[in-house]
């Protein structure tokens, strides 16, 4: 069960269906797996210094409820089963969501006639898309991603498995949506604390750091901050009961090369340590009639990664183009992640680390448009 700071308690996260109607009722497909820094329950207060023959003090009127809340937690699957039909949005789909501003989706398919590691067959590829395809060595898989209706950015594993049973596994892809298109619905966090009168609902939220990071032998997690514009207090609504197990998303396995983890880099693979992918959006507050909503006026996308000097070589200069970067975290399916960037430049020098006693390289980058592809996506298989 997630754990707060102070008290054991729930999340919930759900979309809310208008700007200023907080979601009210939460299902378990609503949990949000994941520790949260709950923040106290402030307002900001006005007062007027007027005349008031007899009193010594102004009136308080309630003002402001905006904060933020922080959450942490291992990064999870969307299917605790090998899946045979088209992947659903769960709340870690539903918070990248609105850190990358939009959700696309590639269909399930059950019949693959086999082709190369860069040229599957028998498969319907979107250029920008991922699939997960069985390979030809039983029980291994390989993620791809499309850079034409016939080819994949970077060569697969191994071949793709052909036959009517081998699979190419739909995907629900998290991608860079530009800021000023229209704003998505915010967002209702729930905290139920460990009593009945501890519940708290922050409203109107929306995304303005979403932070992915992993290291080799490590548990990728997940970290985001959300702004909230209000907080209502509910009179009744915490102890609340343990989640069934059919609620409970299976977590990411630790990151290493028989779980399909890999960093590919121009077609070429680099053994790196600890990597992170950072979301930045800055918000600003409309007001419309006395209702307000976060937008999001810029969306900008970094990467940072450490790897050794022998593995990475001198030649991360500032200005330095990178063509795309695909990271698989892990292949099984119901649990595949993967990251596509098609293009970045370095934007800091290249930086000399200690890392378990050996030189290594601190690479900085930040992602740049490429017509006729998102700036970033991120897909779960």
């Amino acid at each position: 069960m997630p754990v707060a700071p102070s008290l054991k308690g729930l999340f919930h996260l759900a979309e809310q269906v208008a700007v200023g109607t907080p979601v009210s009722v939460f299902t378990d497909a609503d949990i949000l797996w994941a520790n949260a820094a709950v923040p106290a329950l402030a307002q900001d207060v006005v007062r007027s210094e007027i005349m008031r023959p007899g009193f010594g003090a102004p009136p308080i009127t309630a003002g402001n409820k905006e904060g933020d809340v922080a959450v942490e937690m291992p990064v999870h699957g969307w299917s605790a089963i090998t899946p045979a039909t088209d992947p659903t949005i769960v709340t870690d789909i539903l918070l990248a969501k609105h850190g990358f501003g939009a959700i696309d989706a590639t269909l399930y398919q059950a019949t693959l006639a086999g082709g190369t590691d860069t040229g599957p067959l028998g498969v319907t590829l979107e250029p920008g898309a991922p699939k997960l395809f069985e390979l030809v060595t039983a029980g291994n898989h390989g993620a791809g991603w499309a850079f034409d209706a016939s080819t994949l950015s970077t060569a697969l594993p191994e071949d793709p498995a052909a036959g009517p049973t081998a699979i190419a596994y739909g995907a629900m892809v998290a991608v860079i949506a530009e800021p000023g298109e229209t704003p998505l619905l915010p967002l209702t966090l729930q905290w139920l604390g460990a009593d009945d009168a501890t519940a708290v609902r922050y409203s109107d939220m929306a995304v303005s750091t979403l932070t992915y990071a992993f290291d080799s032998r490590m548990q990728p997690r997940v970290s985001a901050t959300l702004r909230h514009l209000s907080w209502i207090r509910d009179a009744t609504g915490g102890a609340p009961p343990v989640p069934p197990a059919s609620a409970v998303l299976p977590e990411m396995p630790i990151a290493v090369g028989e779980n399909g983890a890999r960093l590919m880099i121009d077609g070429v693979m680099h053994c790196v340590g600890p990597f992170s992918l950072t979301i930045t959006n800055a918000l600003a507050v409309r007001e419309c009639h006395g209702q307000s909503q976060l937008l999001i006026t810029n969306r900008v996308v970094t990467v940072e990664f450490t790897g050794s000097r022998d593995a990475l070589g001198d030649s991360w200069d500032i200005g330095k183009v990178l063509t795309n970067l695909q990271l698989d975290l892990n292949t099984t399916p119901g649990r595949s992640l993967t990251l596509h960037i098609p293009e970045l430049v370095v934007t800091g020098p290249e930086s000399p680390a200690d890392r378990n006693g050996l030189l290594n390289t601190l690479v900085q980058a930040e992602a740049v448009d490429v017509e006729g592809f998102p700036l970033a996506s991120l897909a779960w298989s």
